[in-house]
């Protein structure tokens, strides 16, 4: 009976450890995004469809963004501001 136990937990431990490795490949083989080499400057620059990463976000906001924003908050501001107003 001891036999059939280490039996059926050897076999449950070789189904995991299958298991592991085969969602660690899927994972691992994952499409990474092309970048240009640094170490390469004659390599062309990628096109804007399939290039590079865009890094910008992780620095916070562009002024681009900021102008957008603060002009989107102003006409929002406007919008409520308005209909006082023109009710008091």
């Amino acid at each position: 009976m001891d036999t059939l136990r280490y039996r059926i937990a050897g076999a449950v431990a070789l189904a995991l450890g299958a298991l592991w490795l085969a969602v660690g490949t899927v994972t691992a083989g994952a499409p990474s995004v092309p970048t240009r080499s640094m170490s390469d400057p004659a390599t062309p620059a990628p096109s804007a469809n399939g290039g590079f990463i865009r890094v910008a976000g992780l620095f916070g906001e562009s002024d681009e963004e900021k102008a957008e924003r603060l002009q989107h908050e102003q006409n929002q501001d406007d919008a409520i501001n308005s209909p006082q107003r023109q009710a008091a």
